[in-house]
């Protein structure tokens, strides 16, 4: 089983990995922007590692070696209306558990010894949306793993959300999200610019969440295109 686990693991940082260098190819940053890149050389290996890492993590959950959460497997265990109910529930507030884990990563301590690593990167490339300090990494993961300790959701709930996730971070580091922007509400939820900023004053637009700018607008963290340019 645990072969298993290590090989599904394996095959799915390939697959991310392959998916966030095909981003930069398609949608490079300019050369401006490469030429006041704050570049770190161990960032490849900190983002595979990370991914393989959360990868092995959420397989050990999925076959059911690892237990402490309220997942289920079959989708009519609790019915039709608990399904929808919980999966609603589930999404709002892990999306506000990793809106509120970013934000409190900013906090001068946790930037200090934790996420100043990420912010080395002032002008990403999408392969750098894992470059982060481990802790931050097993800390953004449990933020949207709480619901699960009371309340059950479907496992496969869980799972694509990990996923969208991991796939948002990628389109957010670089330019990846003009692949969105002729898609109407994505569009408006993730601006081209709008993780870019973050990196770029290190404050402000705290969401990487699936609902994007909401919960910045909600708090009034929010810095948008027109206050603020990448180029």
């Amino acid at each position: 089983m645990l072969l298993n686990i290590l090989g599904f693991a394996s095959i799915e940082t390939i697959i991310i990995i392959l998916f966030a260098i095909i981003i930069d190819f398609n949608f490079p940053v300019s050369i401006q922007e490469l030429n006041s890149y704050v570049r770190v050389n161990y960032a490849s290996y900190l983002t595979i590692g990370n991914v393989f890492m959360l990868s092995v993590i959420e397989n050990l959950f999925i076959f059911e070696i690892i237990s402490p959460l309220k997942i289920y497997y079959e989708i009519n265990q609790y019915g039709l209306c608990w399904f929808l109910f919980s999966t609603i529930t589930y999404l709002i507030i892990s999306d506000f558990c990793v809106y509120v884990t970013h934000y409190l990563l900013h906090s001068s301590f946790m930037y200090k010894y934790v996420h100043y690593l990420h912010h080395k990167f002032t002008y990403p490339a999408a392969l750098d949306f894992g470059a982060i300090h481990p802790l931050e990494t097993l800390t953004i993961y449990a933020s949207f793993h709480l619901v699960l300790l009371i309340i059950p959701v479907y496992y496969l709930v869980v799972h694509l959300y990990s996923l969208s996730l991991v796939v948002l971070a990628i389109l957010m580091h670089g330019n990846g999200l003009i692949m969105l922007l002729k898609i109407p509400l994505l569009g408006q939820l993730f601006p081209v610019n709008f993780h870019n900023i973050h990196h770029k004053k290190h404050v402000y637009n705290y969401g990487i969440g699936i609902l994007g700018t909401y919960w910045d607008k909600l708090f009034k963290t929010n810095k948008f295109v027109n206050d603020a340019c990448r180029f």
